[in-house]
């Protein structure tokens, strides 16, 4: 894996496998904690999507899937979940 970056100062890197140029995750490079993984790229049966978030970015027409909320930014519910998780990492829980 290979990290990429769009822009010198952006907070992100996209990881690239080198064998065929395909990205499979975007992780931040100081937290938050979590990934977005590129879902397509998972063989057999991939996680369920739990929920579309910072839609407000997306550029295509296209509608999105019925199968999980969509939020155009982050919900509370999402970050009520990433406190909780932080607290419990604070806490050595």
């Amino acid at each position: 894996l290979r990290p990429h970056k769009l822009k010198a100062e952006s907070p992100t890197s996209r990881y690239v496998a080198t064998c065929c140029n395909s990205a499979l995750y975007i992780g931040f490079d100081k937290g938050p904690f979590w990934v977005s993984v590129m879902r397509n790229r998972f063989t057999g049966t991939p996680p369920p999507v739990a929920m579309r978030i910072q839609t407000k970015y997306r550029t295509s027409p296209l509608p999105y899937p019925d199968d999980a909320p969509t939020y155009a930014t982050f919900p509370k519910r999402f970050v009520t979940k990433l406190l909780w998780e932080w607290s419990k990492m604070l806490l050595g829980r």
